[in-house]
């Protein structure tokens, strides 16, 4: 259960709060579980947090609000260190590299550690291959890859060119050193289409605020001086196209649809199951994190570029290949895929050697059934193929039954109490390493890891190599999850 919010204080002995700039740069799995304020875990994942409310709303000493008493309320997925509601549990039965026998099971795959050393860049870009994006998605509308090959330069709201700082990008409008939609919100030419309106508009709230498919139907069908990058008079109006940076894709500002063919990757899919499913894999990745609201991406800094290439995630083949190699060629460090293809297409398979040849690490799902088919792309040979494990009381109680009205205070304060004392309202696990029941294991999986699908867990590898992308240390040591391929050539896939 959700327990009332506090008035958000902290508390004396409470982690530290600077996700930015963290004092430990302690990357490893840690072993103790939170413990209840005043007292401290040693523990250095419990500082510094980010201030998002799901990651750790179920854990004693979290200094974020509103709190609960459930374990499947919050993103112990995350986690390099044992929830304490599973601390008492969920123990190691063995002893291996990292951990001891008896020890409590760290309950995720640790990327609260990797953001004690990196938290990602916003030149760093994702490409997730999906249903396309949902661009009301709150933790994900600045987080939208621009083109700026295919934008005017940003005008401040006297209709004058926006002059960034010295130094920075020039489409770096507000001089935060990111390119964003942000850049655009004083510019009457995107106000005047979001106050005018138009079909289809997935307006966020409020509604004023500019998203990257308001800066489609402003500029999609405009040209662009390349000289000035400014609109060239007279251009722009519905129905014309211009390929302005010369990509073979007509005005793509903020990724492409190859399932409708065109400029607009919106998420509209009419599967019921499928809806959203691009935005939550988007989500998983790159979500933007510390800004008190809602959870938090992998690699936080880090932008997606969208890109449709089915109305569900089961996707023709040929058409995710066309999505890898758009990705490739728009400069996608790492190229994400939650689903699998309806059949195994020699030009997917080209597409993906060319993405590899290009540097581009990539992360597909497994097959998310119990079969012994092979799932593409996934099964080509560098891709990432990913599966999932899950706690075992994962469908077996993972809810207390809900009150009957509203709870007494006498009930919320135990409910309190069991928190405290590391029992939550859920039935306690005793191992992260269920099998899903849904995914695989063995020879075809490269990753299994915490979470329900391998759909749902190709955001966390993904953010690895983000990670990397935006550290070129780790890169020079050409991990092989961030391949580097000096010295060879590749051309494009043939499209036919």
């Amino acid at each position: 259960m959700t327990l009332p919010s506090s008035a958000g204080a902290l508390t004396a002995g409470a982690p530290t709060h600077d996700f930015e700039h963290p004092a430990s740069q302690d990357t490893s799995q840690q072993f103790s579980p939170p413990v209840a304020p005043p007292a401290r875990a040693a523990n250095v994942q419990r500082q510094d947090t980010p201030a998002d409310p799901i990651y750790d709303q179920s854990e004693p000493d979290t200094v974020n609000s509103p709190k609960s008493t459930n374990l499947y309320a919050e993103r112990f997925d995350l986690f390099g260190f044992p929830s304490s509601l599973s601390a008492n549990s969920a123990k190691y039965g063995d002893s291996q590299q990292g951990h001891s026998a008896g020890q409590p099971m760290v309950s995720g795959y640790n990327a609260a550690g990797a953001w004690k050393l990196e938290r990602g860049r916003s030149d760093v870009t994702v490409a997730i291959l999906d249903t396309g994006i949902r661009w009301n998605d709150q933790g994900l509308r600045d987080k939208i890859h621009l083109n700026t090959g295919e934008l005017p330069l940003p005008q401040n709201a006297d209709r004058s060119t926006c002059t960034a700082p010295a130094g920075a990008n020039p489409y770096d409008c507000n001089g935060d050193g990111v390119v964003n939609v942000e850049d655009y919100a004083r510019d009457l030419r995107v106000t005047a289409v979001i106050a005018q309106g138009y079909s289809g508009r997935d307006a966020p709230t409020p509604p004023t605020l500019v998203t990257g498919q308001d800066l489609i139907h402003a500029f999609g069908d405009c040209q662009i001086d390349p000289g000035t990058h400014l609109a060239v008079p007279g251009t722009c109006g519905a129905g014309k196209h211009y390929d302005n940076d010369h990509s073979g894709y007509a005005n793509d500002i903020a990724g492409w649809n190859f399932f409708d063919n065109t400029n607009d990757p919106t998420d509209r899919s009419s599967y019921f199951a499928a809806s959203n499913h691009g935005s939550g894999r988007a989500g998983d990745a790159a979500e933007q994190g510390n800004d008190g609201v809602g959870s938090i991406g992998v690699c936080p800094h880090c932008q997606v570029m969208p890109v449709r290439v089915w109305d569900t995630f089961v996707s023709d083949g040929n058409t995710f290949g066309l999505g890898i190699t758009y990705a490739t060629d728009r400069g996608a460090q790492v190229i994400e895929g939650a689903d699998g293809n309806l059949y195994h297409s020699a030009f997917t398979e080209r597409a993906s050697q060319y993405a590899y040849d290009h540097g581009a690490v990539q992360t597909y799902s497994g097959d998310d059934l119990n079969t012994a088919n092979h799932n593409y792309p996934a099964n080509y040979g560098h891709a990432m193929l990913i599966q999932g494990t899950v706690p075992d009381t994962v469908g077996l109680g993972q809810n207390a039954p809900p009150p009957k009205g509203t709870p007494s205070p006498l009930s919320t304060a135990f409910n309190a109490a069991l928190a405290t004392a590391g029992v939550g309202t859920n039935a306690p696990p005793t191992t992260y390493f269920r099998g899903a029941n849904t995914t695989q294991y063995g020879g075809k999986s490269s990753i299994s890891m915490e979470g329900a699908t391998g759909s749902i867990n190709t955001g966390a590898p993904r953010g690895e190599p983000a990670w990397s992308s935006a550290r070129p240390w780790i890169t020079s040591r050409r991990s092989p999850c961030t391949p580097t391929r000096p010295g060879r050539s590749s051309s494009r896939p043939p499209s036919g």
